[in-house]
């Protein structure tokens, strides 16, 4: 059986919702990289929009398939509870969310069982841009 972007987007929901209902057990893996007084506040959310690439100069999508977000609102627990702790982009956009985004936090969601990954993908042009300035700086 052959799975595909099905599968991938059926592992990110999954993770992003299991997140968003227990932070707690992440506390250890993944919440000990960053400084946080109250994981409350902290939310998991799904990559849906593309965004600008400095190296192709094009909108693309994006390496991280979700990142964490810090935010205030007290309507989002309303929110996240309806949609089974799930959140993404667009949920946050539609009900004009106010938060943000904590940097160096993007992941990116495999499979449980997928022991064949990219750690980065590249167009042809960014792969001669990224390694043309490699390049580059090696002459320094």
């Amino acid at each position: 059986m052959v799975r595909g972007t099905d599968d991938g987007n059926i592992a990110e929901i999954n993770f992003v919702k299991k997140f968003n209902y227990n932070k707690e057990a992440y506390i250890d893996s993944y919440l000990q990289n960053f400084n946080f007084d109250n994981i409350n506040n902290i939310y998991m959310v799904r990559v849906t929009t593309k965004q600008f690439s400095k190296l192709s100069h094009q909108v693309v999508m994006t390496r991280a398939d979700a990142y964490l977000i810090y935010t205030n609102s007290t309507k989002l627990n309303t929110i996240i509870k309806e949609n089974d702790f799930y959140l993404d982009e667009d949920i946050l956009n539609k009900n004009n969310i106010e938060y943000t985004q904590i940097k160096l936090s993007g992941i990116s969601i495999k499979m449980s069982d997928s022991n064949h990954f990219q750690i980065l993908k590249l167009t042809p042009d960014s792969f001669y841009s990224l390694f043309r300035r490699i390049r580059t700086w090696s002459r320094c």
